[in-house]
């Protein structure tokens, strides 16, 4: 049985005569948030060669959080590998916010930019949730792996994997929440909002890139983790669509089967929302926000007939896995559907036939 998805799933500057000029990082925007109704918590970065490295998770305290620039670049240092794919996780407070993460690969100041796709990045920008170079609108946009975003959707923090640079050595990487803009310094031009006024935020931490370890575990999604019966804190959530209609993969809500009558995701809707625990060698395990810890997505580990008939995949106990059946999951890329989005086989762990 095919389950064909489309996850809705981003030199030194030298002075020649006395001293080297230091890089002034300093954004536009500095002091007290006039809105703190909107803001980061938390930042993660998942790195398969250094997942153990505790500073690769960052809390804010009560009076970072009110500030628009926190600048931690001396006091935290990420750790990844060269040229290794990672993702960052973002944890905020509030709605209707962008995510945006840049590294100064020069050490001379961020710079960003996207290319003639109008999508890819350039510059230091690596990875960011949303965006639309339209001066006059942000109805419609782009992430920046180049998914088309609109409607609820807009409203996400979900950044893309990136790679970690080729050359080993420490970096200055910043992490901004900002409405549809790629200035590094915050949106300064007002076409969608004033920065402070929307509740942006900057936080600025080092990145020490090391030696890539090998056997190191990879992911081409951001996982989550599960304590005390609870998501943590700032998982990622994706929309999951099926086959060519783009069918809606949904909550079944104790039915035998997930009805695939929907064919516009709802970010707003957590029937829909679903995170990832895992990685690419041992397999994911999916979870829907409406049905909790307690469901997992498991299907029959054996077709019926040649199409898959009524194998379906169904949210069960994820303590209590009927007999025949498997929660674990692998992805392998598919161009079968086009291009423009990022689509994947789904199937069973051990089962590739089930494709």
């Amino acid at each position: 049985m095919k389950k064909l998805l489309s996850l809705v799933i981003t030199a030194f500057a030298l002075c020649f005569s006395q001293t080297m000029q230091a890089i002034d990082y300093t954004p536009t925007f500095t002091g007290s948030k006039s809105n703190t109704n909107r803001g980061i918590n938390s930042v993660t970065l998942q790195s398969a060669s250094y997942s153990g490295h505790a500073a690769n998770i960052l809390t804010l305290s009560s009076s970072e959080k009110t500030q628009c620039y926190v600048d931690k670049s001396s006091s935290v240092t990420m750790k990844a590998g060269a040229g290794e794919t990672v993702t960052m996780t973002i944890g905020i407070v509030g709605e209707w916010m962008n995510s945006y993460v840049y590294i100064d690969a020069d050490n001379n100041g961020f710079t960003a930019g996207v290319a003639d796709d109008r999508y890819t990045p350039t510059g230091d920008l690596l990875s960011y949730s949303f965006y639309n170079n339209n001066s006059s609108s942000d109805e419609q946009g782009w992430n920046s792996v180049g998914t088309v975003i609109n409607g609820n959707s807009r409203s996400n923090v979900n950044l893309p994997s990136f790679k970690a640079p080729e050359a080993l050595g420490t970096y200055r990487m910043r992490i901004k929440l900002d409405w549809c803009n790629i200035d590094p310094n915050g949106d300064n031009d007002g076409k969608f909002g004033d920065f402070k006024a929307n509740g942006g935020h900057i936080i600025d931490v080092t990145l020490q890139v090391a030696e890539k370890q090998e056997g190191a575990v990879s992911r081409i999604f951001n996982t989550t983790t599960i304590e005390n019966n609870a998501f943590a804190q700032g998982t990622t959530w994706y929309t999951l669509q099926i086959g060519a209609n783009g069918y809606v993969i949904d909550n079944n809500n104790g039915a035998t089967y997930i009805a695939l009558d929907e064919i516009k995701s709802d970010a707003g809707n957590e029937a829909q929302l679903w995170a990832f625990t895992g990685d690419d060698t041992n397999g994911y395990r999916l979870y829907n926000k409406q049905a909790g810890t307690g469901k997992v997505l498991a299907a029959p580990t054996t077709m019926n007939g040649t199409t898959g008939s009524a194998s379906y995949p169904v949210l069960v106990d994820a303590a209590a896995i009927p007999a025949g059946y498997t929660d674990l999951w692998l992805f392998q890329t598919s161009s079968d559907l086009g291009e423009g989005n990022t689509y994947y086989y789904m199937y069973e762990k051990g089962y590739p036939m089930n494709k």
